[in-house]
């Protein structure tokens, strides 16, 4: 019965190795090199308001790895402005091919783990109902049309994007919008 036992663990054994080694990937990166980032389908499809998310790019970068974390993570040089976590495991890693690149690709925004629309300009400004809205035209305006936003929830979800002053004009009041 013992042998009967330990025959099946042998043969339950080799066939998941044979099943991991015809996935697995045996990669390591060395500080320093260049690679591409694979972001996760599931963040791009959080987003409502994506009607392509097929064409969304599925790799970002090159980024610079900058340590490595044990034998399957790493650390990356994302932009300063990258809202994602900066460790990586390698299954989202890709090499990167070639020379050093001299501009990087930046991330889409990031706020709670689902990608933004990025803004182009702000179209319009209304007050109502004691709050500011902004009509604002999203980069990609063929698939997403312009749309009414509450100023405050702009403000935080994309600290860096200039408001003039210009479209808060109401009655010869100029309204600060910092």
């Amino acid at each position: 019965m013992l042998a009967q036992v330990k025959a099946n663990l042998q043969k339950a054994h080799t066939t998941m190795k044979l099943y991991y080694d015809k996935c697995h990937r045996d990669l390591s990166f060395a500080l320093g090199n260049y690679i591409w980032l694979h972001l996760q389908l599931y963040r791009q499809l959080s987003l409502t308001s994506v009607h392509r998310h097929k064409l969304a790019p599925k790799y970002y970068g090159p980024f610079q790895v900058l340590t490595s974390i044990g034998s399957v993570a790493y650390h990356l040089q994302l932009p300063p402005d990258a809202n994602l976590h900066d460790i990586f495991h390698d299954s989202l890693l890709r090499p990167f091919c070639g020379d050093s690149p001299l501009l990087h690709t930046s991330l889409p925004p990031h706020h709670e783990g689902c990608t933004l629309p990025c803004p182009a300009k702000v179209l319009q400004a209304c007050h109502a109902q004691d709050s500011w809205e902004l009509l604002i035209q999203w980069s990609n305006a063929e698939l997403l049309p312009a749309s009414w936003e509450p100023l405050e929830q702009f403000q935080t979800l994309y600290p860096t994007f200039e408001l003039t002053d210009k479209l808060f004009l109401q009655e010869g009041v100029m309204l600060s919008t910092s």
